[in-house]
């Protein structure tokens, strides 16, 4: 395991003085019950003809205009970009604008790469905000989509908050304040206690206690309950600028929040992670959604929130009984073995909280849902497993065909187990046996009998692949899509 974080890129910025938002990676428009997922990112255009418009055509951001120089250092994946660039210089001449998500997509970076952003970030102010209706767009709709089979305390929930709430502005400030008001009970931990609701969502928002994945898939959701566009955003948090206006992005800044539609306006952001000095946790306060006071530990630091033009407001600079503090961005002494305990709860967060904990919620769900029912669940779990090993996973093969591919590789005795796994996903899909427990042939499709027959198949592909992509497929599992990486096959 690494001992300290790893240094991803540093950003430089010019203006000194401003402090950016997150950095965006991906985007989550997808919500199944599986989880959250991310879509085509179409329409995109190519880096080169692109002049950076979005879809929906909204109105032109009104926030701080400023120049980020990201030089990379250990990163693969996504080029990392500002919400709303003007122009990027030096992307992967193979890299495509999403207009959509707003994101550098189609290539990744590697180390060396530099690029140059020129940016005018959105700032909206409150009084807008609250005069957007719900006149949504067409193609933004998708993104109101709420699967059946959410458990009703969710809705019931969503209701209670909401409540009394008119526009689509205050009701998401609503929900986003349930997460960060101290009095609600949410705190962010990397360790999150399993429940026995048989719903990862219901679980959650009975524990109260998660990371920052965890708040933003359900505060995602919970919009969309509420009529409210959503969509979960991947991406880093970084700390404020030095004089020089540099900052260094590490994989202790992996992070996700949430982005909710309002007409006219476009995309805005929305933090539902309480503040907090361990790695992952919210860094920034949004004007139209701060979070309260008194939220993070005496020990952590505590962002100060930034006015409509998006830079932080400045201090008093009296000391005296009427004045306020000389700073208010300055973190009380940490005492060093706390500061070792944060070091190693970063190694935890960036190599196991964030995607690890989350593929292991999406198979739990899956496994759950398979215990009565059609066997799809195993076969998007064995699906998965593949894509994290290394497997090129097409959803254009047939089940026949997917064991005739990777039944070379699983073994003899597993093959056999892929064979019938396949052909009770085919009965299941094209023929009437919802309602029946058996095959014509005799043999038992219920879903219940089929988990040795995942596991077996499983353990067959695992085999084939080396140790090190085995660690890997379980601490970064290329099946959530926020990482690019080469696949083998």
């Amino acid at each position: 395991l690494r001992t300290k974080p790893v240094t991803l890129f540093r950003v430089t910025v010019t203006p000194s003085n401003v402090d950016p938002f997150y950095v965006r990676a991906n985007v989550l428009s997808t919500f199944t019950l599986a989880g959250w997922q991310a879509a085509s990112h179409e329409p995109k255009e190519s880096i080169g003809a692109t002049q950076f418009n979005v879809n929906p055509p909204v109105a032109d951001p009104t926030g701080p205009a400023y120049q980020a120089r990201l030089n990379i250092v250990g990163l693969s994946d996504n080029p990392p970009v500002f919400a709303r660039p003007q122009s990027v210089n030096g992307a992967p001449g193979d890299a495509s604008w999403s207009q959509s998500d707003q994101l550098l997509v189609d290539t990744h970076v590697s180390n060396g790469d530099q690029m140059v952003q020129t940016v005018v970030e959105p700032a909206p102010s409150i009084a807008d905000l609250g005069q957007t209706g719900t006149d949504y767009p067409p193609s933004v709709r998708d993104e109101l989509d709420v699967p059946s089979g959410i458990p009703a305390m969710v809705g019931r929930l969503v209701n209670q908050i909401v409540a009394g709430k008119t526009s689509p502005y205050a009701k998401a400030k609503a929900l986003s304040d349930f997460f960060t008001d101290p009095a609600n009970g949410f705190n962010y931990s990397l360790q999150t206690k399993a429940g026995d609701s048989g719903n990862a969502l219901v679980d959650f928002l009975t524990n109260r206690s998660g990371f920052c994945q965890q708040f933003a898939a359900a505060m995602g959701i919970m919009l969309r309950m509420a009529g409210i566009p959503a969509r979960v955003v991947l991406g880093y948090t970084h700390g404020r600028p030095d004089r020089g206006g540099t900052f260094t992005v590490t994989t202790d800044n992996a992070h996700a929040w949430v982005e909710a539609f309002f007409p006219g306006i476009g995309w805005v952001p929305f933090d539902p992670t309480p503040l907090s000095a361990s790695p992952g946790a919210a860094t920034t306060n949004l004007v139209w959604a701060p979070h309260p006071a008194g939220v993070a530990p005496s020990n952590d630091v505590i962002p100060t929130p930034k006015n409509s033009a998006g830079r932080a407001p400045q201090a008093n600079q009296s000391n005296g009984p009427s004045g306020g503090t000389a700073r208010t961005h300055t973190a009380t002494q940490v005492a060093w073995p706390v500061l070792w305990t944060v070091v190693a709860l970063s190694v935890l967060a960036c190599l196991t909280a964030l995607p690890a904990a989350v593929r292991r919620q999406r198979r739990r769900r899956r496994l759950h849902a398979s215990r009565a029912g059609p066997p799809d669940p195993l076969w998007a779990e064995l699906s998965d497993t593949a894509t994290d090993l290394g497997y090129v996973w097409s959803p254009t093969r047939s089940p026949r065909q997917v064991a005739d591919w990777l039944g070379p590789d699983v073994g003899p005795t597993a093959a056999r187990s892929l064979q019938t796994l396949a052909a009770a996903v085919e009965r299941s899909r094209y023929a009437d046996l919802r309602s029946s427990g058996s095959m014509d042939d005799g043999t038992d499709t219920s879903t219940a009998s089929l988990l040795p027959e995942l596991k077996d198949v499983e353990a067959g592909l695992r085999r084939h692949r080396s140790r090190r992509t085995r660690i890997r497929s379980r601490l970064w599992p290329a099946s959530l899509g926020w990482l690019r990486r080469p696949n083998r096959r």
